[in-house]
């Protein structure tokens, strides 16, 4: 049977507008203010059960950093002020979002409020891979009692977690530097290694290998330094590992800043 014209135009009309409403929704943090920090507290950011955001003396550059889960090299520091103007910023999202719910209304903000616009690229840049050492990998499974952060779920209090504690892959300052790696795969090693304050380039795991483990390793905080008290992070990877970093040149997506403006204080 077949539809009259205007049935049909009905049906299509109202097809659209859910497509155009579908498109045009961006959840929100309800509740945002963000003000410049003028009384250099001590740089914090936090996401907390029920929605809460705090973010406290930090650079555009840093919270573009965590609102995209991007590592430095990612980020080009054009205008200037993105990376020397501190700002402190409280919101609140209804209900009880994940941590990834939350960083997708964050990205949002940062939109809405600094005209933040912004487009992924590629650029070809210097970038470590990890390969299994000539004696071959030493990760043995690992037997940590600890619970992984899940992203993807609601964001729980303390004291409704479970009992066992939260898998660590933190490492120390100081000298020497300890990183502590409770059952961590490659993804989370190379992410780690990233870092400005190790090796500062994507880390690329050429390994195929795919358990989790764990480890402490201790090393030496500057691997220039001849007296150093520990031997350097790639001398540890390679013995206690298995792991061999090498050099090379990869593309690399980058999220390139498109327009940016400093917001309106609230």
């Amino acid at each position: 049977m077949r539809l009259p014209f205007i049935v049909l135009a009905l049906i299509f009309g109202a097809s659209m507008s859910l497509v155009a409403n579908a498109q045009s929704f961006r959840p929100q943090l309800e509740v945002a203010s963000i003000k410049p920090n003028i009384n250099g507290t001590e740089s914090e950011f936090e996401v907390a059960p029920g929605g809460r955001l705090v973010a406290i003396n930090r650079t555009l550059s840093d919270l573009i950093f965590q609102a995209y889960k991007l590592r430095p090299y990612q980020i080009p520091h054009d205008p200037e002020w993105i990376t020397s103007d501190h700002y402190d910023i409280e919101a609140k999202a209804d209900g009880n979002p994940s941590y990834n719910e939350m960083m997708v209304m964050f990205q949002n903000l940062l939109q809405d409020r600094f005209n933040l616009k912004v487009h992924w690229g590629m650029m070809e840049q210097p970038v470590f891979l990890i390969t299994a050492a000539k004696g071959g990998l030493k990760l043995k499974p690992s037997t940590a009692p600890c619970v992984r952060f899940d992203q993807t779920v609601s964001i729980r209090p303390v004291d409704e977690q479970t009992r066992l504690p939260s898998c660590r892959n933190m490492m120390s300052v100081g000298e020497p530097r300890r990183w502590i790696a409770e059952n961590v795969g490659m993804k989370d090693v190379t992410f780690m290694l990233s870092c400005e304050c190790l090796l500062g380039r994507k880390v690329i795991d050429m390994t195929a290998f795919t358990g989790r483990f764990d480890f402490t390793l201790e090393f030496a905080a500057d691997s220039l330094k001849t007296d150093a008290v520990a031997p350097s992070l790639l001398t540890m990877f390679q013995d206690q590992l298995g792991l061999k970093v090498d050099s090379g040149r990869a593309p690399v997506e980058v999220l390139v800043i498109d327009s940016v403006q400093r917001p309106a204080e609230n």
